[in-house]
């Protein structure tokens, strides 16, 4: 598959620049499985309505994926805040030491509201 879409890129990429160049790669991408599925011997109208048959478990497949992603950027945003607070306000923190010649620097306040954010976005994709 990369050796494709390298292909398809090294063909439109002295063409087209920015978004025509993806286009134009993404246009040649479907074109040429159209053409493949045709060669094969399949009509495209029988492949629609076979894709349209499935489209029930197609689209519940895809919903309980974009959850699962979600739910572990949420858990990676969950991690960050807390390690983040562990490192500012734990007595055990506080006493440990870095090793001489290890620039080791705690989860920023930054990076900590960060991650509320996103988590607080990606909550409704886990959820609604």
């Amino acid at each position: 598959m990369n050796s494709l879409g390298g292909f398809i890129r090294a063909l439109v990429s002295p063409l087209f620049r920015g978004a025509a160049c993806l286009y134009v790669s993404l246009f040649l991408f479907f074109f040429l499985i159209a053409a493949v599925t045709l060669l094969l011997g399949y009509e495209l109208g029988a492949v629609d309505r076979w894709l349209d048959s499935q489209s029930s478990w197609i689209g519940a497949v895809g919903d309980l994926l974009f959850r699962a992603l979600c739910a572990l950027i949420l858990l990676g945003c969950a991690a960050t805040i807390g390690i983040g607070l562990w490192e500012r306000f734990s007595p055990a923190s506080r006493q440990a030491r870095p090793a001489p010649g290890v620039d080791e620097k705690p989860i920023g306040w930054g990076a900590m509201i960060a991650a509320l954010v996103i988590g607080y976005f990606i909550y409704f994709g886990v959820v609604y």
